[in-house]
């Protein structure tokens, strides 16, 4: 609600902007949002201050989270949790989403073998800072030297690591951040991640609604391949296929309007995938709308992504299955 009204504020700057002689630029539209932003959620904004005095209107309480760590530990997985959030924030937050929800794990802190607050991502995965030990009891600070300590503020991933257990194998790393949580710790340090990507829920609602649109641009744009079919460096005169551009225009701006009619698909720009959708693909391993997704799947399940070709062998695949056909039509006209 803060954030939102904070964002209010921005766009009614950006109304009275518009109305006067004031060049607005995406610069400046980038520096008021990204204000705004740090604004509310720094340690001492309102953002993280109203949500702690109100959890119940903020968090949504679900047992799916407290049945999947409860699994992974049965399964003797390690967990860690590694946060930006302040000590108390994550303390009320945890607390009331996860205390007396299972016998064997009665505290959050039961959960995880270690935990870090105010962590700084992503500066936490690169040099990072001084790793202190965090009394849970009285959230008091105190330099680590050691010792049996299990909440950490601050650090870098180096020395964090020496206060897990062994971990064999690889790390799954589960983050909602495209650069601190998934950028960044597989180009530093080669872990697997499940990025969060609470937005699919409404382009997967969108694209039930959109599909026989996109199919229908995909049969335009063939169409348009198939004029130029035949063409060599000869030719002249190019074969006009204005109307066929304005229709697959057209049809592309109702599909964005049923996403958002400002900025359309958060993974689409156009026909192409977005930037943010090139990044999601190029460097999440798995990406899920909710976590408890995992759910489904048994902890020894193996996710890979499907085959794909490059544009030059799709490029001889049709050509090949085209000229098939072709043969196929001559051996019906011969018989």
């Amino acid at each position: 609600a803060q954030e939102s009204r904070g964002l209010g504020d921005v766009y009614k700057r950006q109304e009275e902007i518009q109305s006067s002689s004031i060049n607005l630029t995406y610069a400046n539209l980038y520096s008021d949002v990204y204000t705004a932003n740090e604004e509310v959620h720094s340690e001492g904004g309102t953002y993280k201050t109203e949500t702690v005095k109100n959890l119940a209107s903020y968090i949504e309480m679900t047992d799916d989270i407290h049945i999947l760590l409860s699994r992974l530990k049965e399964f003797d997985k390690k967990t860690f949790l590694v946060t930006n959030s302040p000590w108390d924030y994550t303390n009320s937050v945890l607390s009331f989403l996860l205390n007396n929800k299972n016998e064997k794990f009665p505290h959050w802190l039961d959960y995880f073998d270690s935990v870090v607050v105010s962590a700084a991502k992503p500066n936490f995965f690169r040099t990072g800072g001084t790793l202190r030990a965090i009394d849970p009891q009285t959230g008091q600070l105190k330099i680590h030297s050691g010792g049996s300590n299990k909440v950490f503020l601050g650090g870098c991933l180096s020395t964090f690591m020496e206060t897990l257990p062994p971990i064999d194998g690889e790390v799954l790393y589960v983050g909602d951040h495209i650069f601190a949580d998934v950028m960044v710790p597989k180009k530093q340090h080669g872990w697997r991640n499940l990025l969060l990507l609470p937005e699919l829920k409404n382009e997967l609602s969108c694209w039930e609604q959109v599909k026989y649109l996109y199919y229908k641009v995909l049969t335009l744009g063939y169409i348009k391949a198939e004029t130029y079919r035949g063409l060599d460096i000869s030719c002249k005169t190019p074969p006009d296929i204005k109307v066929l551009k304005n229709e697959m225009k057209r049809t592309v701006t109702m599909i964005d309007e049923v996403y958002n009619k400002n900025f359309g698909s958060l993974f689409r720009s156009g026909l192409r995938p977005s930037f943010f959708a090139m990044q999601v693909q190029r460097y999440s391993d798995v990406y899920t709308a909710d976590y408890s997704n995992l759910l489904g799947y048994p902890l020894f399940y193996y996710f890979s992504a499907h085959v794909t070709a490059a544009p030059h062998e799709l490029a001889y695949h049709f050509d090949h299955r085209d000229k098939q056909e072709d043969k196929n039509e001559d051996k019906k006209e011969v018989k």
